[in-house]
């Protein structure tokens, strides 16, 4: 059941923060139980656990993207930086953010984020971010170099 928007901003200013910590913390759990992956992703965020919420999305991407939850994570990890981050998660951050990008027609801002995260050295997470550059070089009808990336 959806609440209202008034009502649930009224209440929310009405709770005091250690109940409304709870709240986010029951909230993660019973989104992530139910498998509804993008919400539990912004409850992880909002709760203060964007290192949870970042591989969450990461284990969950491709279901919830085809699931049309694409823009909405977008939506989540456009504010955040990357000092919120361990070095090894500002990686992983840096190759969702590069795939949202890309997903909102953000072709620019995908490949910096791809470059970045493509010059440390080689590993799982390099090797997702070079087929997302091929990918990008596609979108952009530039063939030749799809197939060099």
């Amino acid at each position: 059941m959806q609440i209202p928007e008034l009502f649930r901003t009224a209440i929310l200013g009405l709770t005091d923060p250690e109940t409304l910590a709870l709240l986010q913390q029951d909230a993660e759990l019973v989104r992530a139980q139910i498998g509804e992956y993008t919400e539990a992703t912004y409850h992880f965020v909002a709760g203060g656990q964007p290192d949870l919420a970042l591989r969450l999305w990461h284990e969950y991407r491709d279901m919830e993207i085809n699931h049309g939850q694409g823009h909405s994570a977008y939506r989540i990890f456009a504010p955040l930086r990357e000092g919120l981050f361990n070095s090894a998660d500002q990686r992983l951050f840096r190759l969702i953010r590069s795939e949202l990008h890309r997903l909102v027609g953000e072709y620019g801002s995908a490949e910096a984020n791809i470059d970045a995260v493509t010059a440390a050295l080689p590993d799982a997470i390099s090797h997702q971010a070079l087929i997302q550059k091929a990918d990008l070089r596609y979108l952009r009808n530039e063939l030749v170099g799809a197939r060099q990336a």
